[in-house]
């Protein structure tokens, strides 16, 4: 997997990064594990690959990016998810990106980070007892634009702020 430690702004760019299992870092980011710096994760497809936390991707402690990439049928342990963002006071843009087939929720965003979703896709990723796609923590804030949330709000589980724009 691609573990970035302290990178100022590193970029992958028309990737295919699968079949990775994290074993380092706590078992976060099966796929791409990032933190302390500002990722762009650019027209990349992130599958197949397991953590304990973000089988898929991980963004820690830094802002980022995902645009136009698929990331699908990755797996995460217990109450993890596919994409997880846990950045204090940074913000993660998901743009034109699908989220689709994972094992855990589609995306988290914790310990006072942000997230800005526009034009993407969040869908079928299945948690053992319900059907939420998104958490926000508390202190945690997401904006949803133009976006293809199945059941909508509904599929939304947040203790922190969620601003639920137009166009979803």
């Amino acid at each position: 997997n691609y573990h970035l430690l302290s990178c100022t702004v590193p970029i992958l760019a028309n990737l295919i990064i699968r079949n990775n299992t994290a074993n380092e870092g706590g078992t976060y980011g099966g796929g791409i594990y990032a933190t302390n710096g500002n990722i762009s994760i650019q027209n990349c497809v992130v599958r197949n690959n397991s953590a304990g936390y973000g089988g898929g991707v991980w963004i820690h402690g830094s802002s980022g990016s995902i645009k136009n990439s698929v990331i699908y049928d990755n797996t995460s342990g217990g109450s993890g998810t596919s994409v997880g963002i846990a950045s204090s006071s940074y913000t993660t843009s998901v743009i034109n990106t699908v989220i689709y087939n994972n094992n855990a929720r589609g995306l988290k965003v914790v310990d006072g980070a942000g997230v800005d979703i526009v034009n993407s896709i969040i869908k079928n990723n299945v948690s053992s007892a319900d059907l939420v796609e998104i958490e926000i923590g508390s202190n945690a804030t997401a904006s949803i634009r133009y976006s293809m949330i199945p059941n909508g709000q509904n599929a939304i589980n947040s203790d922190g702020t969620l601003t639920w724009g137009s166009g979803n």
